[in-house]
Order: C-alpha cells, then structure tokens, then sequence
C-alpha cells in the first residue's frame, strides 16, 4: 500500500515518511505560490485542533498558505484580474479572519461597490475584535494603482497613530 510506505503489524500502522509524501509536506516544501495555493485544503488536521501537537503544523501551514494566496492575489489584481484576486482574498480571510492584507485585497478586488461595502464591514469587524481602527473604504478604494498592496504594508502604528 502506498508504494511500500505504510508499515503495519498486528498492533500498530505507520508511515514511512523517506516512501510516502503528504499534503503537508507539499504545501511547505513548495517554492511555487501557484502549488502551494492549490495543496492547500484547509486546516491540518480540523477535528484535532485541541491538541496541542497539531498547532505548529497548522500554523505553519496556514502561514505559508496564506503568504503564496497573498502574493498571487496581489499579482492578480495588479493584472486586473479581480474575479482571481477576490477568490484568493475570500480564501485568506477565510483561514485567517485577522488577516488585514487579505481584507484590503478583498475590498480592492470587490466587482462594485456594494460588494467592496460589504467587504469593508468584515474587515472592520474583524478588526474590531482586537482593538483596531480600519481606514475608510475610500482611502482603500481610490485612487486604484497598480502598485503592489504589499509593497504598501506599513506597521500598524504608521497606519494608525
């Protein structure tokens, strides 16, 4: 089974980890924002988030994740390709509802302004859970550049003083 990669007697089944090749390990090990994006399926391991051996995973692969589904969103939009980036953007927040790069893209990638509101109100409220002040949507919105959002990153004490 698995090539040789599972190794299983009467009392215990293992993984031959030099045989067999994870999702996990192929969302970590990729350099390719595109396959990254594409492996990743959600939380490691959803029904074991209370234990605490599964966090580290979780994490790193929420951050890697999140890190490529940011770069290709920001490319994305920069192309004018907002269906991709608005897609991309859902993803991030969806895995990280404080993410606030995925939020600006969500409100940058929104098709009409209804869909930008309703984006804005999220990351508002989402930000509004820790303590934070969100820019009004039309200093997000206008004027629409071709930079890149995350050239445009500054510490939060520079966004709001």
């Amino acid at each position: 089974v698995l090539g040789g990669g599972v190794l299983a007697d009467r009392q215990t089944v293992a993984l031959d980890l030099g045989t067999v090749r994870t999702d996990l390990e192929h969302v970590l090990g990729s350099k390719e924002p595109d396959l990254v994006v594409a492996a990743y399926r959600g939380e490691f391991l959803p029904a074991d988030v209370h234990d605490d051996w599964t966090a580290p995973c979780r994490e790193r692969a929420r951050s890697v994740f999140i890190d490529a589904a940011r770069r290709l969103a920001d490319e994305a939009l920069r192309n004018g390709d907002t269906t991709r980036a608005a897609e991309l953007a859902e993803r991030i927040v969806t895995s990280d509802r404080h993410d606030e790069v995925g939020h600006r893209l969500a409100v940058l990638a929104a098709p009409d302004g209804s869909s930008a509101r309703r984006a804005h109100e999220r990351w508002t409220a989402a930000m509004a859970e820790l303590g934070i002040e969100v820019p009004l949507i039309d200093a997000v919105r206008c004027p629409r550049s071709t930079t890149s959002v995350l050239s445009r990153e500054r510490p939060r004490s520079e966004l709001f003083p």
